[in-house]
């Protein structure tokens, strides 16, 4: 893939609409009472997670707190998830 098209790529979306895009995915992940719809919330939010782009978004929209309280639920898929968001995080 040329530079140019992953360049274009990762500029599809302004910051407004990736925050608001996040902000969705936080409040359906926070208010949906289906384990298997918080997972996938859980898993889209962590792989926004790998790029530098979104982590002014990802900051103010306190995902790290909301990563760490799902190491405690006791849903095994949900703390994979928020493991694989913080190490995307770290990086």
């Amino acid at each position: 893939m040329s530079n140019r098209k992953i360049r274009s790529q990762r500029q599809c979306y302004s910051p407004t609409e990736r925050f608001d895009y996040l902000q969705k995915l936080l409040h359906e992940f926070n208010v949906t009472d289906s384990r298997e719809a918080k997972r996938q919330v859980l898993a889209n939010i962590c792989s926004f997670a790998y790029n530098p782009i979104n982590f002014e978004a990802l900051n103010r929209l306190n995902i790290i707190p909301t990563l760490l309280d799902s190491l405690r639920l006791k849903d095994d898929k949900l703390k994979e998830f928020a493991i694989s968001g913080l190490c995307n995080l770290s990086a």
